[in-house]
């Protein structure tokens, strides 16, 4: 069955208003800050840095430091470091519950019907080493070549002789593996969003989702990249109508919160707040409303920020399955399921056939 690309934008923007594919994103979302503050962590680690755990009351600048500590010292490589560090982090929760999600969209969208949460959820866990390590091997793609380069570049420090001869392998050596990082990274930029969906639908491996990431961008990068856009435009206006109501929202609490409140007594609150990061003492009274406003807009943020991932891994799913069924040649109603559990064959189908069938007696004979 040949699907046009509009049914399957208007059925992925349906699809993504699925109150189950938006809780397990929201579940994603809401791992996400401890995995980078763990992933900051794992960087200082790694790196010999003081881990700094006074910083965690600041949870985006103890993020960021790392990175900006190590572009200010000239040491890319540590910047590099975290980076690839928090990508094969952020694989593991995005791995597994954007994997459920993406198996929830992909028989919605090929079959139909309904997947229920926890078969979703069972089917990513399956799947696991197949959502993650595609994720990392595609982000080691674009990094690792470009820290080969950075530590290539390093012989031309050594000093005389030695100096010169690393200077001319530099040389050589550096720019080779700055285009293969700037290749990798480029299509990974583009097309990594394929390996994902090619899980889902096709019931496979990370090896089979990294091959279809490349086939695909072979076939033809500039239909890649408009398919992607033509979904990306759907998600942006669904996304953008929600994130228009939760600021209105946000705005409608605040000008009420102000008005009943006070504005000193607003102004208290947030006070409060800014203490907590600075490590200051502030009275009972304004820190436990500071924090509860702090929460509630962080929920709002949260819930907008789980639409938005439900449009997107929903937007990729409609995207891969047409462009499955223009280059494979593949219809879009296809689905792949592994068997739960042993499959069983009738008797003739696995060889047996009844003995008189094939005329031997089945008694005696009388004499």
């Amino acid at each position: 069955m040949t699907t046009t690309l509009a049914d399957l934008w208007h059925r992925s923007g349906r699809a993504a208003r699925d109150d189950r594919k938006r809780l397990l994103c929201l579940y994603a979302v809401l791992a996400t800050p401890p995995t980078l503050l763990l992933a900051g962590l794992v960087s200082r680690l790694l790196t010999g840095s003081d881990l700094a755990l006074g910083g965690l009351r600041r949870p985006i600048d103890y993020v960021v430091a790392p990175v900006r500590d190590a572009w200010m010292h000239d040491d890319v490589l540590g910047a590099l470091l975290f980076v690839l560090v928090a990508a094969v982090f952020l694989a593991v929760p995005w791995g597994i519950l954007g994997g459920a999600v993406a198996r929830m969209a992909a028989v919605d969208l090929a079959a139909g019907r309904r997947e229920a949460p926890r078969d979703a959820v069972a089917f990513a866990r399956r799947h696991a080493r197949g959502f993650v390590g595609a994720k990392t091997v595609l982000w080691a793609g674009a990094l690792l070549p470009a820290a080969l380069a950075m530590l290539a570049a390093l012989l031309a420090r050594l000093p005389g002789a030695l100096g010169t001869a690393g200077s001319v392998v530099a040389v050589v050596v550096v720019p080779a593996l700055a285009l293969v990082a700037v290749v990798a990274g480029s299509l990974g930029a583009l097309a990594a969003w394929v390996a994902g969906p090619t899980i889902a639908a096709e019931d496979s491996d990370a090896f089979d989702a990294v091959s279809r990431v490349y086939s695909y961008a072979a076939a033809g990068l500039p239909r890649l990249l408009g398919v992607r856009l033509v979904f990306l435009g759907g998600v942006l206006l669904g996304a953008s109508w929600r994130l228009l109501r939760t600021v209105a929202t946000a705005l409608v609490a605040g000008i009420a919160l102000q008005a009943g409140a006070g504005r000193e007594r607003f102004d208290a609150w947030l006070a409060a707040l800014r203490s907590v990061g600075s490590g200051g003492s502030v009275p009972v009274g304004d820190l436990l409303p500071g924090l509860l406003l702090a929460a509630v807009a962080a929920g709002l943020v949260a819930l907008w920020l789980a639409d938005l991932a439900a449009r997107v891994i929903c937007g990729r799913m409609g995207a891969y399955l047409w462009l499955r069924q223009r280059v494979d040649r593949v219809p879009t109603d296809r689905l792949r399921t592994s068997p739960a559990g042993p499959v069983f064959q009738d008797a003739e189908a696995a060889g047996f056939v009844e003995v008189a069938r094939i005329g031997v007696p089945t008694k005696r004979p009388t004499r």
